[in-house]
């Protein structure tokens, strides 16, 4: 993966939803939500799983490892970089993680489908 050997020290996520994804593209953020496909260096691995050890909000209903990540990103005061174009999307249904929160809005805006597109 090209982007990955461009950055192999940091984190990268490639998926978003994000209307900056269409006007900016590619960039540095802060706010880290939505962990799937996304790369993380040797040490921040190890900081993730020292981190949640003692990590306290463990009883968060919706996305507790999300939630996790991003304190755990603002403690160290690391960025993250998202990759625009996505390279995997959300799928439309229930979420397995809360049944009652439909996916039908979490799509990313630059995902493209090589197999049905």
């Amino acid at each position: 993966m090209l982007a990955v050997n461009e950055k192999p020290q940091e984190i990268i996520q490639f998926f978003s939803m994000r209307k900056a994804d269409l006007s900016i593209g590619s960039r540095w953020d802060n706010k880290f939500c939505m962990s799937q496909c996304t790369y993380f260096p040797e040490k921040i691995n190890k900081g993730i799983i020292a981190f949640s050890k003692k990590y306290e909000k463990t009883n968060h209903e919706s996305h507790p490892y999300d939630t996790m990540v991003s304190d755990y990103l603002k403690k160290i005061k690391r960025k993250y970089w998202i990759h625009v174009p996505s390279l995997v999307d959300h799928r439309v249904g229930k979420s397995e993680i809360d049944p009652r929160r439909a996916s039908t809005n979490r799509q990313s805006f630059t995902f493209e489908d090589g197999i049905n597109g």
